[in-house]
């Protein structure tokens, strides 16, 4: 009985090692696949988020090379995504938008502004007129490595309702002005009256003076 419990704890004993070790050679490889699953997670939720987005956003390299762009980007274009993916050049961009009909102006020039103002680590918003009537606001801010991310927003229901504003504050002015125009005539024509009423009240003074 004895011989038998010492045989068994000495199996044990040398089990026990074994497990550590065990644990010890699978535990890296265990983080391994948690860190995986962690990362696809993360990525998973960036990608949610970045074509969730209200606007389009692509970001370039110091190459001028798209690294990533969402799908608003490429809706709001109507451009293809075989044409515009990562690797896809910010010249062949604007060449590509500029067939789908949507870009009106010099490509060469349009390219040179980005770069310049990347270049000079300067942010840089303008307005873009697309060739389809909308109206859309581009932000660009540069990156420490020489690349950039850009947004493009639709704001062309903005711009109507404020172009609308401004018109209502343009004739509101305008009412304004005119029914100054019209109270100041009125005082004027009121004091003409009130200057020919008293010179014909004087004359009419004079003339019984007189008879």
């Amino acid at each position: 009985m004895i011989d038998f419990l010492a045989q068994d704890w000495l199996a044990a004993d040398w089990r026990l090692p074994a497990l550590a070790a065990a644990v010890v050679i699978l535990l890296p490889f265990a983080a391994m696949g948690l860190r995986s699953r962690t990362v696809r997670r993360h990525n998973r939720q960036f990608a949610d988020a970045l074509h969730n987005m209200n606007q389009g956003l692509c970001m370039f390299d110091a190459t001028t090379r798209i690294v990533v762009c969402n799908q608003r980007y490429l809706d709001m274009y109507k451009l293809s995504p075989d044409v515009v993916r990562p690797g896809c050049t910010l010249r062949q961009l604007i060449e590509h938008r500029r067939a789908t009909g949507v870009f009106t102006g010099d490509p060469d020039k349009y390219c040179s502004d980005i770069l310049s103002k990347v270049a000079a680590g300067k942010t840089s918003s303008w307005l873009i007129e697309a060739g389809d009537g909308r109206v859309v606001h581009a932000l660009n801010q540069p990156m420490l490595d020489g690349g950039w991310v850009v947004t493009h927003e639709d704001v062309t229901e903005r711009r109507r309702v404020e172009r609308e504003r401004d018109d209502m504050a343009a004739k509101e002015s305008r009412r304004t002005l005119i029914e100054g125009a019209i109270v100041a005539f009125r005082e004027r024509i009121e004091t003409l009256l009130r200057m020919v009423g008293q010179s014909a009240a004087a004359m009419k003074a004079t003339a019984a003076h007189l008879s």
